[in-house]
């Protein structure tokens, strides 16, 4: 089920509640998440991401759907920096390491060779990914080292545009996904791409939003797709 696959609902001063969550979207009969709300929550998850490369220089290193936290206020937040790289500049050895997990993790970090911010988005192209297909993109049928080698040697399987897989939302996956990071989006990037800045154009001239086209997203808008999302799909 593809809505059941990211959340862990987070009440305010609450713990985790996965389970719960996951049990009220399997029975409001949920199967695709919108784009309207795949956007609103990149749109989130790629705001904190530009703020921990641009403004505190560190990699997560661990961006997965488990570490996506939203409230039922349609907040969503990054969690779990237990394995987030401190300062690039004294930690090239670090970022080195193998640490992660192992579907997410980008094709350069498998290899072992040095990475950087473009594995984070990497990361957060195959959550998108999975969101949108209702699985990730590389498996490993024959155990551990076939998927290795699927997600370090064969190309991305393509989505394929559909009534509710937009154009721009295919493009912006495979921006995420390019197995060279030199040319992979930046979280910076994908804040500007035309899957948000179309989804926030649309939700302007429908009266949902009022907000300037420029910022096409706040925080309280975005919250607002999730959260009526998810009050349609697990009402509390």
């Amino acid at each position: 089920n593809r809505s059941d696959i990211i959340w862990h609902a987070v009440t305010p001063g609450s713990s985790a509640h996965k389970d719960e969550l996951m049990r009220k979207t399997k029975k409001g009969g949920a199967s695709t998440v919108p784009s309207n709300v795949l956007s609103a929550i990149v749109w989130q998850v790629a705001s904190g991401l530009r703020y921990l490369h641009s403004e505190c220089h560190r990699c997560h290193r661990d961006i997965k759907p488990q570490n996506i936290l939203v409230n039922f206020q349609g907040l969503v937040k990054i969690a779990d920096f237990g394995v987030a790289s401190t300062e690039l500049e004294s930690t090239v050895a670090d970022m080195s390491t193998f640490c992660g997990t192992v579907h997410y993790m980008a094709p350069e970090r498998l290899k072992g060779n040095s990475y950087s911010y473009p594995s984070d988005v990497w990361a957060l192209g195959v959550t998108l990914y999975e969101l949108t297909t209702g699985s990730p993109p590389f498996s490993g049928k024959e155990g551990f080292f076939d998927l290795l080698n699927n997600i370090s040697n064969n190309p991305v399987p393509e989505v394929l545009p559909s009534p509710t897989v937009p154009d721009t939302l295919v493009d912006l996956i495979d921006c995420m996904l390019d197995k060279d990071s030199s040319k992979r989006v930046s979280a910076s990037q994908i804040l500007k791409h035309s899957f948000i800045s179309s989804a926030g154009a649309a939700s302007s001239k429908n009266g949902g939003w009022g907000g300037r086209a420029a910022t096409v997203f706040s925080e309280e808008t975005a919250a607002g797709h999730v959260e009526s999302w998810l009050k349609a799909v697990a009402p509390t």
